[in-house]
């Protein structure tokens, strides 16, 4: 559901079913509930940002919207330069992914409406399903009034991430640096792969080179299917070409590309029994925006050769210029409404470019580039960006019902805390600061940032932050209630499970742990981020109060410098200490601190 609480039916298998049906269910299952009112209070706030852009709009000269225009275009060109059009992206999405491992696990759910739903919430749905408007991010109550019939799976993550690992297997023979986004999508390049495919059959060393793919459909084409590798150049079955089809067949780059996607299609379902749809483009904004277009168990293709930086943007809207700006990777339901009001009245990425102009006078600078590099098919280059940026963050998050048990809500959160402390031992990164972002029952939002006693990946330290985030919020929230800025009590769940809650009940809690602490000397171990963490702090008492100064596993120097000789005598000392200090009720992150030196050493050695 989008936040208005209505469908989204861009998922595929939802273009067919009934709207209007589907929102009535929706809306009679929420009225009144404290999401929905929360939906209606962010739908005003847009609206009215939407009548101050349009009055600004009105009030913009001829030169003004000139200058708008030149400024969108400027970083478009820019832009142009940057891309690679040489290269062969696919997408892969696995087709209703959680739901096809249950239907391969348990035939007899094969062909039946299926949800797997986890904590009231549907997590995924068969096309059986979806045909009666059942989608993911759907309360199950609601999917029940759709389908009586619905047969309801519980989520078991550990099965699916089983299934991922072995497609990861299939994938790194295609590309060794594939890049997984969840688990049921994958990111390959597959350059090389095709690259090498053609010069080890054609001895082609260019494929991207026009004369070449000019010979092969004239030449290659014939013997191909005499030697049975390929049935035709023309598109095979499964595979959609998007865009016209030069001389009705497929470039050699094109053919070869569907050819190994079609076979990484077959792998996947020979070994693992579950479908996947791929999309390939040159670009992983358009790979991604096509999968979509031919699923299931389909693969859609856009035009690889003959692209130019001349040519490129007005041959990509040709063939994705209809599709809704929502199908662009990194527009979500909020932007979307924005842009479809006046003053823009954008509703495809056709209208998008062409508005470009107004895009850049009325919205910031950041929105801008994207949403003019987007429109344009380069939104590759904020992509890359986001992902080479050095990681700011490791959060981890969950939602539970309603409730204000501190029991619970301290054990929710110290679990959240443990995932968080075991991906930065993992990461060897060490935060100085974390902030607690919490939920209520009411659907407000609130975030407290806490610094840490000091720079440090302890379970204890991190989780008494959180706690005394969580007596900040939590104080804050009551303090608006009494005030009469928000209600007391509001509606919560879905349908006839609608019941009253204190607007302070949290229902969902995120930790999120951030600032690390820089390594200055660039060793990159955990040990070394501490001791400079502690070296700057003298006055902070070691993690351990029984243990000696002599003993400890990093001292603290009064002016905060040791010399390279004096550390490796101490990590020396720690390493022959180890077996007798285990026993002296130290915490697993002073083991970790001990093991990291032996790893040094045997690299040392």
């Amino acid at each position: 559901m989008n936040r208005r609480g209505e469908l989204d039916d861009l998922k595929a298998g939802l273009q067919g079913v009934d709207r209007n049906t589907v929102n009535r269910v929706i809306q009679e299952a929420t009225k009144g509930s404290a999401r929905s009112v929360r939906q209606a209070s962010q739908t005003q706030l847009s609206c009215a940002r939407s009548h101050q852009l349009e009055a600004k709009a009105y009030q913009l000269t001829k030169q003004e919207k000139l200058q708008g225009l030149e400024k969108a275009d400027g970083l478009i060109n820019e832009g142009l330069k940057r891309i690679a059009l040489r290269q062969i992206i696919v997408f892969l999405d696995f087709d209703c992914f959680f739901a096809a491992v249950e239907c391969r696990d348990n035939p007899d759910l094969v062909g039946k409406p299926l949800a797997v739903a986890g904590g009231g919430i549907v997590s995924a749905s068969s096309y059986e399903a979806r045909a009666f408007g059942i989608r993911s991010a759907m309360p199950l109550r609601v999917a029940m009034t759709l389908c009586p019939t619905l047969i309801v799976k519980k989520v078991n993550m550990s099965r699916y991430a089983e299934v991922s690992q072995e497609a990861a297997s299939i994938f790194e023979e295609y590309d060794p640096a594939y890049s997984m986004l969840g688990l049921d999508e994958c990111s390959l390049n597959l350059t090389t792969c095709v690259q090498n495919l053609a010069f080890q059959r054609y001895q082609v060393a260019d494929i991207w080179d026009e004369e070449v793919n000019r010979i092969f459909l004239e030449q290659y084409a014939s013997n191909s299917r005499r030697k049975g590798r390929m049935t035709s150049t023309a598109t095979p079955a499964r595979v959609l070409r998007l865009g016209e089809l030069p001389e009705g067949n497929l470039p050699l780059v094109e053919a070869l590309a569907v050819e190994v996607c079609t076979e990484i299609r077959e792998k996947v379902h020979s070994k693992l029994k579950v479908t996947c749809s791929l999309g390939i483009s040159t670009t992983r904004q358009h790979a991604k925006m096509c999968v979509d277009c031919n699923k299931p168990n389909g693969v859609t293709l856009m035009r690889l050769s003959g692209l130019t930086p001349r040519n490129y943007i007005s041959i990509r809207l040709s063939e994705v210029g209809h599709f809704p700006i929502r199908k662009i990777w990194g527009i979500g339901d909020a932007t979307a409404q924005l842009l479809a009001r006046a003053p823009f009245n954008v509703d495809s990425i056709n209208q998008l470019y062409d508005k470009r102009g107004l895009v850049a006078a009325l919205l910031s600078d950041h929105q801008l580039r994207f949403l003019a590099l987007a429109s344009s098919g380069l939104a590759d280059l904020v992509y890359c960006e986001r992902y080479n940026r050095n990681l700011k963050s490791v959060s981890q998050d969950k939602t539970f019902p309603e409730t204000s048990d501190m029991v619970i809500i301290r054990r929710v959160i110290k679990d959240l805390c443990k995932v968080v402390c075991l991906r930065l031992a993992d990461l060897n990164l060490v935060p100085t600061k974390m902030n607690l972002k919490v939920r209520f029952a009411d659907w407000e939002e609130r975030t407290h940032i806490v610094t840490l006693v000091r720079p440090s990946i302890s379970l204890d330290i991190l989780f008494n932050g959180a706690l005394e985030a969580l007596a900040f919020l939590l104080q804050q929230k009551h303090n608006a209630i009494a005030l009469g800025a928000c209600q007391k009590f509001v509606i919560v769940g879905i349908g006839e499970r609608r019941h009253a809650a204190h607007a302070a009940d949290l229902r969902l809690c995120s930790v999120v742990a951030h600032s690390f602490q820089q390594d200055e000397e660039g060793k990159g171990t955990v040990l070394q981020q501490l001791a400079h963490a502690r070296a700057r702090v003298p006055k902070i008492p070691p993690v351990l109060p029984e243990e000696r100064e002599e003993d400890s596993p990093i001292s603290i120097s009064d002016s905060g410098e040791e010399n390279e000789k004096e550390k490796r005598e101490k990590e020396k000392s720690v390493m022959q200490k180890e077996p007798a200090r285990k026993n002296k009720g130290y915490g697993p992150i002073d083991i970790l601190f001990a093991r990291s030196v032996g790893n040094v050493q045997k690299e040392a050695r």
